[in-house]
């Protein structure tokens, strides 16, 4: 795991002060091979914002109360390129019966790259989200419309509906008074069934 995704290692001794650090480790801190290491020229490498918190999260990790976890982001400043790099660093204090570090090991890894990328994603996510946001407002404008112009339109069938069915009863109602009384008819008798049919079919209809 540490050398596919390029991270480097530390082990620190409180008691004499001796810090031991991975190749990987000397590279992401610009440290020559040959030269010695303590944690005050590490602490050197850490922007002044951030030096502060840093010092004092590694010191509370020291201590037997903090149970040793160590979890920090924070940059440095590379003299050797000119440019600060983000780290990412964890790290785990071992304590001796009476509660004395005696060990502090843990991992460091260069998170530049992907923070950068998430710095630069971020606006566009943002902008993305906003998209939608007016896309998604303007969808319910519509749906809002939709079920504006539905409910107009069941109302105009309802009273469609009801009008036509006042005159077709009418027409049905007459028809059926003239075909009762055969005297009327005069053998005109399929003309008024013709006229029975047509008025029952649209009445079905607009039912």
């Amino acid at each position: 795991a540490i050398a596919s995704t390029r991270m480097g290692t530390w082990d620190y001794n409180p008691l004499t002060d001796e810090l031991e650090l991975s190749e990987r480790t000397r590279e992401i801190f610009n440290f020559p091979d040959d030269e010695k290491n303590d944690m005050m020229k590490l602490y050197d490498t850490i922007i002044e914002k951030d030096r502060a918190h840093v010092i004092s999260s590694i010191q509370y990790a020291l201590m037997l109360v903090s149970e040793g976890n160590l979890d920090l982001e924070f940059s440095i400043k590379d003299k050797g390129l000119s440019k600060e790099k983000i780290l990412k660093l964890n790290g785990k204090t071992f304590f001796d019966e009476k509660g004395n570090a005696y060990r502090f090991v843990g991992t460091v890894l260069d998170i530049t790259e992907q923070k950068r990328f998430s710095e630069e994603l971020e606006p566009r996510i943002e902008l993305r989200t906003q998209e939608l946001k007016v896309a998604n407002e303007e969808l319910m404008k519509i749906n809002s419309k939709l079920e504006k112009s539905n409910k107009e339109l069941e109302s105009f069938t309802y009273i469609a509906s009801h009008d036509l069915q006042e005159p077709l009863r009418k027409i049905l109602f007459f028809s059926d008074i003239l075909q009762k009384n055969n005297s009327t008819l005069n053998g005109m008798e399929s003309y008024f069934n013709k006229i029975s049919v047509g008025p029952r079919r649209t009445s079905d209809l607009v039912t």
